[in-house]
């Protein structure tokens, strides 16, 4: 990675920040590696001590993976072990108090910076061919089980057939088609994109009525389609501590205890008999610009 490289690099470690886009850096770390497990391994024994007897016993990265499945480990001390820096600007609280977690015998200095809104322009028709009567839904990234994606086409079937909605889902995303396949649905509610241009990314966003991005558990990370439809004024629902507060504030959020499909179903169908004229984020614009992140790096 050219950014890993270039903070290990770096001269002036007091000076120096790290921004991560979430806490879980164990994907960062296997890239960092080559994809050699083995010498991933080494530097999670290292700086993982309690761990040691576990660790020696898995064979791959897969093993690893399954192991870590409830992330006992997210790197973060390796990391910063490579590049001797304790500055880090994060995402959101979530992220800050997973980065706390994890680093508890260090010493950190942390900001907190949400993603600055992109300014969206030229955007073109998508080419959907919208009936009125529809309400379309977008759901954007590759499919997973730790987004709800099978979830949320059962709440969109459920709703479809059961409370005589008439709603589409698109779901814009690579590997959409291998995902869903191997699931039993009404697939005529379920529209696919993959191998989108991002013209034909905001383009979709800027099509459907409401915005889905869920995660099982979040590890303070951002999410490019959110900030998307945030710009575009989207109605949004998403995950609890999936966001910054100040937005979380201003969009439709679901707590993931005990979520399933019927919980899912009931949301949209809030979302959907609320006005769009509530839809507000004039304030978040104003606050998550380019600018004003240019002023705080500035400031650092």
């Amino acid at each position: 990675n050219p950014y890993l490289n270039m903070a290990k690099n770096s001269i002036d470690k007091q000076k120096s920040w790290l921004y991560i886009h979430e806490a879980n850096l164990n994907n960062l770390l296997f890239s960092h590696c080559n994809g050699n497990f083995l010498t991933m391994k080494q530097y999670l024994i290292e700086h993982y001590p309690e761990f040691n007897s576990e660790l020696i016993e898995l064979k791959n990265f897969q093993e690893f993976k399954i192991w870590n499945e409830e992330l006992k480990i997210y790197s973060l001390r390796v990391i910063v072990g490579l590049t001797n820096i304790f500055n880090f600007i994060v995402n959101n609280s979530l992220c800050k108090n997973l980065v706390l977690k994890e680093l508890k015998d260090c010493k950190v200095n942390i900001i907190e910076a949400f993603l600055p809104l992109p300014k969206i322009v030229n955007i073109s028709h998508s080419g959907l061919d919208k009936k009125n009567s529809q309400f379309y839904i977008g759901a954007f990234g590759v499919p997973h089980e730790l987004k709800f994606s099978l979830e949320i086409v059962q709440a969109i079937e459920y709703l479809n057939e059961y409370k005589n909605m008439s709603i589409k889902l698109l779901v814009v995303g690579y590997g959409a088609n291998d995902f869903f396949k191997k699931y039993d649905f009404n697939k005529s509610y379920l529209e696919i994109y993959e191998n989108v241009s991002d013209t034909q990314f905001y383009d979709l966003i800027k099509e459907v009525d409401l915005v889905i991005q869920l995660r099982k558990k979040p590890h303070g990370e951002s999410s490019g389609p959110i900030v998307s439809a945030l710009v575009l004024d989207k109605k949004i629902i998403t995950s609890k501590d999936f966001l910054d507060k100040k937005i979380e504030d201003k969009v439709f959020v679901l707590d993931n205890h005990e979520l399933d499909y019927k919980k899912i179903a009931e949301k949209i169908l809030e979302c959907i008999q609320v006005s769009s004229n509530v839809v507000n984020y004039s304030e978040i614009k104003n606050s998550y610009t380019y600018s004003n992140l240019v002023k705080l790096l500035d400031e650092l």
